[in-house]
């Protein structure tokens, strides 16, 4: 008879394999539907062909105007750029999918001000000093044609104008840590804490992993103070140029840079009111989370409310691991879905786009007893469904995508 320990191990390590097998047919569905990943390469064949006539590099660069560039195709652009002088060593990094209307889609200023050597970054140009060196031809170009761009594009020079509707296909950016996605515009669960902005505007309310600000933003156009926190200098940077540009005192707004519970340890007791965390406690381990909730326990002023949101276990995707965490439910663990992630798990187990190092997808009796033993009172505690429209990784199952847990402090 295998002992209770052997039993146990058994179920722990099929379990691993299982949910890495279920992330393997998600990935493989994910890449079949053509949503992660631009094909550019595939109208190459119908755009016009657009070849220097002479070698007057960075001038002929800057004076070609950005609809003209657009249409060239990825080996023209780098031709292109090896005239304005950056090494073929680091255009090697360009991905052949990147061609000329992504570049100039990236070089377009955006309501969120994000930089051009960013979005680079994104598209899957991992060489950082490529990013920076093509970054600073795209903006001169777009910067010496500015009505050249299209009617809709933000200005970082001016105010910000009212979101416009995004494409099922842009409703999220990928993190500058790669760590995970940031939806464009507050989800309805983050409204939730953006609407208590007015119930104490002398306190600042704060969010934890706050990536771009779509919340902390909203918030601080309410009137709140807000303390934003991420681990991720770029993303806080980003925050303030938005801030900045909504003429929003810098004195409402205060960025931290740091993880969970580490950096709640300089905050006063009592000395903050109410807390959103979306999306972020699920990279947490279960004793990073644990020791998280007591400190925002000890931070939180009474009467405050904390807002979370994480992966739940009802995703398309998951496979057989969803019986493992059942029975793990079963046998008493705390968090029957916590999983890490090894290197050589990375590339099976999500998209290239994203370095996830530790996982966990919590139900919401699974989330609310871990919020209880913080001694919080649960107000509610359920789910929430993803957009069909917004499901660019096919995890929509039957509503129950994200759980959700709103608590206050008494």
């Amino acid at each position: 008879m295998p002992s209770s320990r052997s039993f146990l191990w058994v179920i722990t390590t099929t379990g691993a394999a299982a949910f890495a097998a279920g992330i393997i047919m998600a990935k493989i569905m994910f890449q079949s539907t053509g949503l992660g990943r631009r094909e550019a390469a595939s109208d190459q064949n119908s755009r016009p062909q657009h070849h220097p006539r002479d070698a007057d590099s960075r001038r002929r660069i800057v004076h070609m105007t950005p609809s003209v560039f657009e249409t060239l195709t990825h080996q023209d652009c780098l031709r292109y750029l090896a005239e304005a002088g950056i090494p073929q060593s680091l255009l090697d990094s360009v991905p052949e999918c990147v061609d000329g209307a992504i570049m100039i889609e990236c070089a377009t200023p955006d309501k969120f001000s994000f930089s051009t050597a960013d979005k680079l970054f994104w598209v899957q140009i991992e060489n950082s000093d490529a990013c920076k060196r093509i970054a600073a031809v795209l903006d001169e170009m777009i910067a010496a044609h500015p009505h050249d761009l299209p009617p809709d594009a933000a200005s970082p020079s001016h105010p910000t104008p009212a979101p416009q509707p995004e494409t099922p296909h842009s409703n999220y950016t990928v993190t500058s840590n790669r760590c995970g996605m940031m939806s464009n515009e507050p989800s309805a669960f983050m409204h939730t804490w953006i609407a208590r902005a007015e119930s104490n505007p002398q306190q600042p309310m704060m969010d934890i992993g706050c990536a771009y600000g779509v919340a902390t933003l909203g918030a601080l156009e309410k009137g709140a103070r807000v303390i934003a926190i991420d681990l991720e200098p770029n993303h806080l940077a980003s925050v303030q140029t938005a801030a900045q540009h909504r003429n929003i005192p810098k004195a409402r707004l205060r960025c931290i840079e740091g993880g969970v519970p580490e950096t709640l340890a300089e905050l006063r007791s009592g000395s903050v009111s109410h807390v959103l965390a979306a999306n972020v406690f699920h990279f947490l381990s279960p004793t990073a989370l644990t020791r998280t909730l007591k400190s925002l326990h000890r931070v939180m002023a009474s009467e405050s409310f904390l807002h979370i949101q994480v992966d739940s276990p009802f995703m398309r995707g998951l496979g057989a691991f969803y019986y493992v965490y059942a029975l793990r439910k079963f046998l008493g663990h705390h968090f029957p879905g916590y999983l890490p992630i090894p290197e050589s798990l990375q590339r099976h187990m999500f998209p290239d786009y994203l370095h996830v190092r530790r996982y966990q997808v919590m139900d919401a009796d699974v989330l609310r007893a871990a919020v209880e033993r913080a001694g919080f009172e649960i107000v509610r505690a359920g789910y929430e469904p993803v957009d069909d429209e917004s499901d660019i990784l096919g995890i929509s199952l039957d509503g129950r995508e994200s759980t959700v847990v709103v608590a206050v402090k008494r």
